[in-house]
């Protein structure tokens, strides 16, 4: 059985959020990353 299906509604939704943070911290380095480069 997938975790996602023993998880309740709200673990779900807190999850989703916890991906979507994460998604947007790695974009946000990479940009970071490449600003950086940019620069020096």
């Amino acid at each position: 059985m997938p975790l996602s299906s023993q998880l309740s509604r709200r673990e779900r939704q807190i999850m989703d959020i916890v991906y979507e943070l994460g998604e947007a911290s790695a974009k946000d380095m990479k940009a970071h990353h490449y600003l950086m480069h940019k620069i020096c």
